[in-house]
């Protein structure tokens, strides 16, 4: 994985840059993390990436995780039946 931070055309812009090994590891149903801080940029902000082949699989991945504060945010034109959440 490469990691960097660069002056982008509206501030700054992280970038993370994932090998076939990382998605792989991701495949795996391995979580990677990554810190602001890894990036030099004094936050605590962890960023964690994660697959699933499906929205409603990567919800269902992080069932533990969602609580009421969670928000969830999808992607535009993303079909809402992929991410609704049981009731």
């Amino acid at each position: 994985m490469i990691k960097f931070i660069a002056k982008g055309p509206g501030g700054p812009l992280v970038g993370l840059g994932l090998s076939a090994h990382n998605v792989r590891i991701l495949q795996q149903g391995k979580p990677i993390s990554v810190t602001l801080k890894d990036l030099g940029l004094d936050s605590d902000i962890e960023i964690f990436l994660f697959y699933g082949t499906t929205e409603a699989e990567m919800v269902e991945d992080l069932r533990d995780f969602i609580g009421v504060e969670t928000q969830i945010h999808a992607e535009p034109g993303l079909n809402p039946e992929h991410v609704k959440k049981e009731e």
